[in-house]
């Protein structure tokens, strides 16, 4: 019996995160100029507007410059718990001067094994 209970728990948790995935959102900030090859801040928020908390994820960032095309993914690691906002910091500097496209490509929820992500796609940008 102990063994089936621990059989289910990671299904389980895949299906309460679908639900936490449904209310969750995620927006990208930044410093609107930058001289080339100095460093630009910005900031990811995670509003969770759901009772259920997010213990473990990864926000997938993809940044492009539009003037070379070089881009590049950056996966941070995030949490919310239910019902707060929370907010990540990094750098990111590119060695050729252009418009730099920020965007979040992906959040995926990651159950407590880590063996069943829930994908939520997104189209913002910046």
């Amino acid at each position: 019996v102990l063994m089936v209970i621990w059989a289910l728990i990671p299904f389980v948790n895949f299906l309460l995160n679908i639900f936490a995935a449904k209310k969750t959102d995620v927006s990208v900030a930044s410093t609107a100029t930058v001289s080339k090859n100095q460093k630009a801040m910005v900031t990811v928020e995670m509003k969770n507007t759901g009772f259920l908390p997010v213990i473990k994820a990864y926000c997938e960032i993809e940044t492009e410059n539009r003037l070379t095309g070089e881009t590049e993914k950056i996966f941070l690691p995030v949490s919310a718990p239910s019902k707060e906002r929370t907010n990540y910091s990094f750098e990111i500097e590119s060695m050729f001067c252009g418009y730099i496209k920020i965007r979040v490509k992906n959040l995926y929820i990651m159950d407590l094994l880590g063996i069943l992500p829930v994908k939520k796609k997104f189209t913002a940008k910046l």
